[in-house]
């Protein structure tokens, strides 16, 4: 196997991004999930100050020092529909940062599809080993430790695993190692 080839960097680097882009992931869905909680406390506050004009109606539930004319109500009022205001404005800028999270997520789980796959064909093993090398860029040695073997065969698993995630894409050519089919060259076998 030839580590000089072309296949072989652009395969590295492109295992280097899938960990990396897995990680960015991770980081938007958790962002995410943030920002869904922050909507639903929101709609919920939104939900009881809509409530405040309905009992003060009602029940006449105007503060005795706002009870001497009209124009106290009116200030209670216009104060309730500046919170009403100031609450729907920032849940619309919340459906903004949730709508360009989740348009970021569609994008890179597209991208990652593909190599998803072709990394899911690999042991938990040598899963480890990309990780850690590309991800924590830990060396040969440290990965050794932690996969309890020698140097040697990390860097032998490593380029076995470039080149067959290299083939799993297209990048490299597979070798066909069946037997050439035989020739018939019109022998008669007794």
């Amino acid at each position: 196997m030839r580590v000089n080839e072309p296949w072989y960097p652009e395969t590295e680097r492109l295992i280097a991004r899938y960990w990396h882009t897995k990680e960015r992931i991770e980081r938007l869905r958790a962002k995410e999930e943030t920002l869904l909680a922050a909507l639903k406390r929101l709609d919920l506050k939104l939900q009881e100050i809509k409530r405040i004009p309905g009992l003060t109606a009602k029940y006449g539930l105007v503060p005795g020092h706002l009870r001497s004319g009209d124009s106290d109500y009116a200030d209670l009022m216009e104060e309730y529909e500046r919170q009403v205001d100031a609450i729907t404005k920032e849940i619309l800028e919340k459906h903004k940062k949730l709508a360009s999270i989740q348009h970021r997520l569609h994008e890179l789980q597209e991208w990652i599809a593909p190599i998803e796959a072709a990394m899911a064909r690999l042991t938990e093993e040598e899963r480890t080993l990309t990780e850690q090398r590309y991800l924590y860029h830990r060396s040969n040695y440290q990965i050794a430790a932690m996969l309890y073997c020698s140097e040697k065969r990390v860097r032998n698993m490593l380029r076995r695993i470039i080149s067959r995630v290299a083939e799993w894409l297209g990048k490299k050519r597979v070798r066909n190692i069946a037997a050439p089919e035989a020739i018939n060259h019109d022998i008669m076998v007794s």
